[in-house]
């Protein structure tokens, strides 16, 4: 079966899925991957926004410590209980 049939086949029975943690990416042949309908793709835009609400809502102002680019990351609760990651 050539790459292009391969990939079009593959990507058939993803898409309806709707699951943005699978892909296929294919080289030259291409790449795919989605998100539910609605849902908002995340990005530094997103994460941004996200962290902020964390921080004021649930941390009392306390700043995350961040890692993985900063798209995860913990702190202490303001009442002591184990880090939170988001």
């Amino acid at each position: 079966m050539p790459d292009t049939e391969l990939f079009a086949l593959l990507r058939e029975m993803v898409l309806p899925l709707y699951d943005a943690h699978m892909g296929i990416g294919a080289g030259d042949t291409g790449g795919f991957g989605q998100s539910r309908p609605g849902t908002m793709i995340p990005g530094p835009g997103l994460d941004r926004q996200a962290q902020a609400l964390v921080e004021q809502r649930d941390l009392a102002g306390t700043r995350l410590r961040t890692f993985a680019n900063g798209r995860n990351g913990c702190a202490r609760l303001p009442d002591g209980t184990k880090p939170r990651v988001t």
